[in-house]
């Protein structure tokens, strides 16, 4: 594995948008690109309108994270790191 490749270029995924992931996504994404990926269409959608069903984010912190969200597991190739 190349680690100065992953240093230089850090993509993450997240595994999973709930109590957890979400928050770490918005967190993460703020500084590099992030990935989620979640099983649930409902809840992509409603992340993607800025919306947290759990309330732990606010809209603001959600929508200006560098985030690309999808239910595809596909995306998660995409990522150089993944966090489940």
């Amino acid at each position: 594995m190349d680690y100065q490749a992953i240093r230089k270029d850090p993509r993450v995924c997240i595994v999973g948008l709930g109590y957890v992931g979400l928050p770490l996504a918005a967190a993460l994404g703020k500084e590099i690109k992030v990935y989620g990926y979640d099983i649930n269409q409902r809840r992509i959608n409603d992340i993607k309108k800025g919306i947290d069903n759990n309330l732990d984010i606010s809209k603001d912190q959600i929508l200006q994270g560098n985030l690309e969200l999808s239910t595809d597991s596909s995306i998660i190739k995409k990522a150089n790191i993944i966090i489940v």
